[in-house]
């Protein structure tokens, strides 16, 4: 993933760059530059977006414009839109002597950045001094990934190689942090969008909402994971609001991409950080089993699963399965029944008739069958409360040792595979 975050409102700020006027669109300033593109073509003016692939701020002079100037920039306009383009600006003089007021209006309903540059700008000057602050953004991030990466995996060296690293990004070395881990699943998404800029538009909105909720942060991503690293001072308590405004805007402009967050436990100390991403980890593992509403599950929230996850040899939880279920396994597999879920079902209503018929949808003379021969297979009284907690515990288990999601749901009661819990 190329992680930078260089922002149109940035390019206000570059000192050799002047006469540039922001006309419209100043709601759109935290749109991310990756590029410069000068979109000139000899016929049509929009067929020159054909190859973007967003994120790019667009010149144009309007030398390739025809008759009606003003509907063909209102065209263009909001095909850069549609294309994800970070900002427009116009070249004015020459052939566009003056923006027209719809072009403008426009641009400020879509949240698009236009802005404009008098003719006798040299724009080889110009798209160089943005050039150079992109890829100056571009090492300054590339140095913070590493930065991380050492951290979590690597060598972070003496105090005296780290302390002058944690400085420059506002961090103590014993001051509390916590590792969280954003995972995008694209699996539903993957026909719809472009994995690129998808991946490139979550990494510049998780970066920008923690710096406006003033929470020192760093960022490294691996794969289709932004992990990121928070110090857990007072401003640690907006992660909620954080997370809730990322996975909102997400959803909102990517409906069909799933996110998945788990938050590890706060540790105080550098030398610990890699048991807060082992944390984060459990957590989105649990998080995935229980499938919450919302899409963030923190470590010290798991409970009981944090026990379970913590047992290195998943062959103990198997056997402790296995002991537990075996008969009713075997019954439902060579009877086709649902004896399982039936249980399950049962302790989730608090050992209750009537809840529990009616969500399985039979009567309560099928369900008082299916309990009796549940109790004579497992050789339990499952009405006593030791008993439904040793029950519970092993339905837990079997989620732990499930397979991924995408094996059928009726495949996870019988296929419990013996394996590591590594996410």
């Amino acid at each position: 993933m190329l992680s930078v975050s260089f922002q149109c409102r940035e390019i206000l700020t570059i000192p050799t760059i002047r006469n540039l006027r922001l006309l419209s669109g100043a709601e759109g300033l935290d749109r991310v530059v990756r590029w410069v593109y000068v979109a000139e073509a000899l016929e049509n003016i929009s067929m020159t977006l054909d190859w973007l692939i967003g994120d790019e701020l667009v010149i144009i002079t309007g030398s390739n414009l025809k008759e009606n100037v003003t509907q063909e920039l209102l065209r263009f306009i909001q095909r850069c839109n549609d294309k994800f383009v970070a900002g427009i600006v116009v070249n004015t003089g020459r052939y566009i002597p003056k923006l027209p007021p719809e072009a403008v209006a426009l641009a400020d309903d879509l949240h698009l950045p236009l802005f404009e540059v008098p003719w006798e700008t040299k724009l080889v000057e110009f798209t160089k001094d943005i050039g150079a602050a992109i890829i100056d953004s571009s090492l300054e991030e590339e140095s913070i990934n590493a930065f991380m990466n050492d951290l979590l995996f690597g060598d972070i060296g003496g105090e005296e190689n780290l302390l002058p690293r944690l400085a420059r990004y506002g961090m103590e070395p014993n001051d509390k942090y916590s590792i969280g881990i954003i995972n995008a699943d694209f699996s539903e998404a993957a026909r719809d969008y472009n994995s690129y800029n998808v991946k490139n538009y979550l990494w510049d909105l998780v970066g920008t909402s923690f710096e406006e909720y003033g929470v020192t942060k760093l960022l490294t991503n691996k794969k289709d994971r932004i992990i990121f690293l928070a110090k857990c001072d007072q401003r640690y308590r907006y992660l909620d609001q954080i997370l809730s405004y990322v996975i909102t805007v997400m959803s909102g402009r990517y409906p069909k991409l799933t996110l998945e967050i788990g938050v590890g436990r706060a540790f105080e100390g550098m030398e610990n950080l890699l048991k807060s991403y082992q944390t984060a980890q459990q957590a989105l593992k649990v998080l995935r089993i229980e499938k919450p509403d919302f899409p963030v599950m923190y470590y010290e929230n798991i409970g009981l699963y944090s026990l379970l996850l913590s047992v290195r040899e998943s062959s103990v939880l198997q056997n402790y399965y296995n002991n537990l279920f075996h008969a009713l396994l075997e019954y439902d597999s060579s009877n086709h029944t649902e004896l399982m879920r039936t249980l399950e079902c049962y302790l989730n209503n608090n050992a209750k008739l009537a809840p529990t018929a009616h969500v399985l949808y039979i009567h309560e003379n099928t369900l008082k069958y299916r309990l009796d021969k549940i109790k004579t297979l497992l050789g339990v009284n499952i009405n006593d409360l030791h008993e439904q907690f040793r029950i519970k515990m092993g339905f837990m288990i079997g989620r732990v040792l499930a397979p991924p999601p995408d094996i059928p749901e009726i495949e996870i009661k019988h296929k419990i595979k013996n394996e590591r819990f590594a996410i």
